[in-house]
């Protein structure tokens, strides 16, 4: 009889010891390489296949003086307002804009016209899906809790 508790209790404990371990694996960051319907590597024609016509493009890098300051920044031209010698695919980086305030940028490599950065922006601040439990309201502090130091800054 005595041995059977002890059997029994051992596995109680290996049992939570087990939910607990795999409580604390899913919640370990994950590297991210899809986000609103979008892939990393993705094609330009794929993004378009999947979004529609983008609402705009970014321009050329630009420096501007701010507070005097200089700093570089990417001019908008909605789509309506691209030069007619030109399309969206000859930029490399797109925006997607919704009717609640909320823009999904998607940013392409030069050479090869594929999806290396995905971002969203939103004005209500509750139009981004949460990556890794982070989202658009966390604090810096809230993001190097959740991933640690960062290996590079920009400024």
């Amino acid at each position: 009889m005595l041995q059977t508790v002890k059997t029994c209790l051992l596995l109680i404990l290996l049992m939570l010891l087990v939910t607990i371990g795999y409580y604390l694996y899913i919640d370990l960051p994950r590297n991210v390489t899809h986000y609103k319907g979008l892939e990393l590597g993705m094609a330009a024609n794929e993004v378009m296949y999947k979004k529609g016509k983008p609402s705009g493009v970014y321009g050329k890098e630009e420096t501007v003086n701010i507070e005097n300051t200089p700093a570089t920044v990417l001019p908008t031209i909605y789509s309506a307002d691209i030069p007619k010698d030109s399309t969206v695919q000859n930029y490399k980086g797109w925006f997607f804009d919704d009717d609640k305030g909320n823009r999904l940028d998607v940013d392409f490599d030069v050479p090869n016209g594929h999806v290396i950065e995905i971002g969203c922006y939103s004005r209500a601040g509750s139009g981004c899906e949460m990556v890794n439990k982070l989202g658009i309201n966390c604090t810096e502090a809230d993001i190097t809790k959740r991933l640690g130091k960062p290996s590079k800054e920009f400024y």
